[in-house]
């Protein structure tokens, strides 16, 4: 029998062994805030294997901790729900093991005011989800490279330079405008792409997302539904209320958005009963866009369907992903449209258009604060640049 030692080099043995170790695919991931409210909030934990991880709820200035103990949901998923808040109040957590002996994760974050009452500032951004070339070899030879490694791997998407500077802003709430994880929106690729760069702003901002394409390649959505309380496969579009502001999250590629769907239907009854200051909408298609989808017939539909609606209804912004870049435009019906698709997986090209207020072909995200009487845009690239602003007065 030949050693393996004589056909291989001891040397290239051990660059294997400092280089590769077995592949892991099964995601894991910190502390997720979800659902935060006046009252209450919940806190996602995916981590296979733990036996009954506890939460310790701290108020400022207060002790001794409150307990939360854990349970099972959507596909083994721990779920912390916090009950008994009160309303803008700071409160930071911990995550841990049964016995207390390893820290899973902690965040931290401000309860929502009571509905109609004081500010919220929340930042917005999509197609972020580009993962490491190395995760097709995981997944088809059950190996990856050491860490050492994968921190200097080239090809890596940008989401991660964005979530630090998305945190640094310190935003209540975070919408995810689709396309969390490319290119299929598998369950084994959502640490790569969402859980581990996004690791600190998910402990700290309330994480709303809505299906982008790419998320429903894969069971129709079946891992985003896993990852996150909201959207479900039942309920693919949502609304809720965060101080002065309405948001409605709708699903444009896998739910009837026609005038006589059920979607429709919703849509235009939840914009008739909201007595807020602002509406704020958000989903993955773009209604205008100067990149990619420009000439898709689509998007002329949902533009000829919805604007004439939402500036009847006093829509306030319309947030999409889809198209890699950044835009705003500013139609006749007063409602501001926004394309923040440059989340860090990649960039597309942007045509002419004398319809744009403003682009910019780059990684970026926005940010929005408002209150009773002011609503405030502001655009950032992740070199931390202001690319575009507005304010609205009431």
């Amino acid at each position: 029998m030949i050693r393996i030692s004589r056909m291989i080099p001891p040397s290239l043995l051990l660059l294997v062994f400092l280089c590769l170790r077995p592949g892991d695919p099964v995601p894991r991931s910190g502390p997720i805030l979800q659902g935060v409210g006046p009252h209450g909030a919940v806190v996602l934990l995916h981590r296979p294997g733990e036996k009954a991880p506890k939460l310790e709820l701290y108020r400022e200035g207060e002790n001794p901790p409150i307990q939360v103990g854990g349970k099972h949901g959507l596909g083994g998923r721990w779920e912390f729900r916090l009950q008994g808040l009160r309303p803008s109040t700071e409160y930071h957590y911990l995550v841990s093991s049964e016995n207390g002996s390893k820290l899973l994760g902690y965040g931290s974050f401000r309860s929502a005011p009571l509905p109609g009452e004081g500010r919220v500032r929340f930042a917005a951004f999509g197609d972020s989800g580009k993962i490491p070339g190395w995760a097709f070899v995981r997944d088809s030879a059950g190996v990856q490279p050491s860490s050492w490694l994968q921190k200097i791997w080239p090809g890596k998407g940008s989401q991660g330079i964005l979530a630090r500077r998305v945190l640094q802003m310190k935003p209540d709430l975070v919408l995810h405008l689709g396309d969390l994880v490319y290119p299929w929106g598998r369950w084994e690729h959502y640490a790569l792409a969402v859980f581990d760069p996004f690791r600190r702003l998910l402990a700290r901002a309330d994480f709303r997302p809505t299906l982008g394409n790419h998320d429903l390649i894969t069971e129709r959505g079946g891992p985003l539904f896993r990852a996150f309380l909201q959207p479900t496969e039942k309920h693919r579009y949502y609304s809720f209320v965060r101080g002065p502001v309405r948001f409605l999250c709708l699903d444009a590629f896998s739910s009837p958005i026609g005038r006589e769907s059920v979607q429709f239907a919703w849509m235009k009854q939840t914009l008739r009963e909201s007595h807020e200051a602002w509406k704020v909408v958000y989903l993955h298609r773009p209604f205008f866009t100067a990149s990619r989808s420009r000439k898709d017939s689509e998007n002329d539909q949902l533009r000829t369907l919805l604007d004439p609606l939402f500036g009847e209804m006093g829509v306030t912004l319309v947030l999409s992903g889809h198209d890699h870049v950044y835009e705003r435009y500013s139609p006749k019906s007063g409602v501001q449209y926004a394309v923040v698709g440059g989340g860090g997986k990649s960039l597309y090209q942007l045509h002419p258009d004398p319809l744009l207020k403003k682009s910019c072909r780059c990684f970026s995200f926005v940010l929005v604060n408002a209150g009773p009487q002011e609503f405030s845009f502001e655009a950032f690239s992740i070199d931390g640049e202001r690319i575009d602003a507005f304010r609205i007065h009431r």
